[in-house]
């Protein structure tokens, strides 16, 4: 076995270092194709990809097209994707909190379970998006798109959704923020 695990060690250094700065681990044991996180960090677009379990805390990808792309379960806090389009998306499980979604398309995303917790959701399209259990707590859902959201056992204490759009949205069982009034 420490022959493998040497193997592996290295195998692992080798990509981290041709990922460029070495902000983000490629760890060959995971999920997530390394192929298509390459192509993310290069081109800012990779719909359809395979990205689940990728750590990617604390980087920029602005602007990125990843419609459609499998983010499950993925490390994404304190991530910049302002501006993102994540529409018909798989995120579940991901961990957001923190990050920077300001005008993000997440329309019909897959956040089941995902913590948003402090994230910026300003002005982000989250129409039809599956939102049951998510963690919201403290996120900024400044006139964000929730209609036809389903919010069920969602946290959003604390959230503000000051001119949030919710018409529609299924909010059974979801935690307000004190005072909400819909």
């Amino acid at each position: 076995m420490p022959m493998f695990s040497h193997c592996r060690s290295l195998a692992l250094l080798w990509a981290v270092w041709v990922a460029g700065s070495g902000a983000i681990a490629i760890d060959p044991a995971r999920a997530f194709s390394e192929n298509d996180l390459l192509k993310l960090r290069r081109t800012n677009e990779c719909s359809g990809c395979d990205l689940s379990e990728a750590d990617l805390t604390g980087n920029s990808f602005s602007g990125a097209r990843l419609v459609g792309v499998n983010l499950s379960k993925a490390k994404l806090a304190n991530t910049d994707w302002s501006g993102a389009d994540f529409s018909g998306a798989n995120l579940e499980g991901a961990d957001l909190s923190g990050a920077k979604l300001f005008e993000a398309k997440l329309q019909a995303t897959n956040l089941i379970g995902a913590n948003l917790s402090g994230a910026d959701l300003t002005d982000a399209n989250l129409f039809q998006a599956f939102l049951r259990g998510a963690k919201l707590d403290q996120a900024t859902l400044f006139y964000a798109n929730l209609r036809n959201a389903d919010l069920t056992n969602a946290d959003l204490t604390g959230a503000d959704l000051t001119l949030a759009e919710l018409g529609g949205a299924k909010l059974s069982g979801a935690r307000l923020p004190a005072g909400f009034r819909l």
